[in-house]
């Protein structure tokens, strides 16, 4: 009967640690997606503000102001991202606190 909880906890603790695998994965993926997030509204940024500027003859003026207004929405994305992230990753290390205990 020992031998079978000691194999459970094994198994139940690998799981655990599957899943902390599975989170550093995601971590590589998600410097990709900041990347994405943060050029994607730039370069579209950059691109319309220079378009709609030299039809309305604030050219300069309203790139900046495009170009501030990305920058801020790909850091208020960021954020929302990494906070959800962040709790995550205290959920799984607190299963394999638990776990831990339990052998």
């Amino acid at each position: 009967m020992e031998k079978d909880i000691k194999k459970q906890n094994q198994e139940q603790s690998g799981n655990i640690n599957e899943k902390r695998d599975l989170l550093q994965k995601h971590s590589f993926q998600f410097m990709f997606q900041m990347i994405v997030i943060i050029g994607g509204p730039a370069l579209l940024a950059a691109h319309y503000g220079k378009k709609i500027g030299i039809e309305r003859d604030m050219h300069p003026k309203l790139m900046i102001i495009f170009m501030i207004s990305a920058l801020a929405f790909s850091w208020l994305i960021i954020l929302i991202k990494f906070f959800k992230f962040n709790k995550e990753i205290k959920r799984v290390d607190e299963e394999i606190k638990r776990e831990k205990e339990k052998i």
